[in-house]
């Protein structure tokens, strides 16, 4: 009771006792914050992509937060980098424009990925990551679309081009290119190919699903979803 009276009586001078505090700590926390927010390191790493159908291998300036997230992907080269973008060890995708990811187990939700996008793989477990700056999480059995032509695969595939088939690794892609050309990048033997085409119906299928390239439509079963722009969805969290 003593401390209350105490209190009581010097109230005039415990409020802005108080008040400053409370601002001061504002203050520390909006600084901390901040520096946390703005942090950043940039180095560089050797990666490859493919521009026109051929390998690039460059030096990268990878700017990462201090989750390690990437917030700004640059070529030492003057490359548009329309296509994804590898590590040398072949096991890290990095996709610099904004992706749909369709979750073929998640009732075939579909979710907008921001640029640079990290999807990962253990190769000794099977175990594939993905890495953005609003999603940490295992994954299996999804698809990523660009919204235009290209699709990238992460577990093993079957490209199917009319009757031929041909065998795609993890981390894979294919490009549609309006139907009159294709060309796909196999990982595992670092084999990009490109083809004309004019009518042939282009499907990949795995385990879990079968993709229609010329339609964008993915199917399961009876069951089927037409894949959807990146800019038309929520961002995955």
């Amino acid at each position: 009771m003593k401390l209350l009276d105490y209190i009581k009586k010097h109230y005039a001078i415990f409020v802005p006792i108080i008040l400053i505090v409370i601002f001061i700590l504002t203050y520390a926390i909006y600084n901390i914050q901040k520096y946390y927010t703005s942090y950043s390191k940039t180095e560089t790493q050797e990666l490859y992509t493919f521009f026109a159908g051929a390998k690039v291998e460059d030096n990268f300036s990878v700017k990462m937060n201090r989750k390690k997230e990437i917030i700004e992907l640059s070529p030492s080269k003057k490359l548009r980098l329309n296509t994804i973008v590898y590590s040398k060890d072949k096991n890290k995708a990095i996709f610099p424009n904004d992706m749909t990811i369709l979750l073929v187990h998640d009732n075939y939700k579909q979710f907008k990925v921001n640029k640079y996008a990290i999807v990962s793989y253990d190769s000794k477990n099977s175990i594939y990551k993905l890495k953005t700056t609003d999603y940490d999480e295992e994954l299996s059995s999804f698809v990523l679309f660009d919204g235009n032509d290209l699709y990238f695969f992460a577990e093993p595939t079957i490209l199917n081009i009319n009757d031929e088939k041909i065998n795609l690794s993890p981390m894979s892609y294919v490009v549609v290119n309006n139907n009159n050309s294709i060309e796909y990048y196999d990982n595992e033997k670092d084999e990009n190919i490109v083809k004309d085409i004019t009518n042939e119906k282009v499907i990949v299928t795995s385990n879990s699903y079968s993709v229609n390239l010329n339609e964008d439509k993915v199917s399961k079963f009876n069951n089927f979803v037409l894949l959807v722009k990146p800019s038309n969805l929520n961002i995955i969290k």
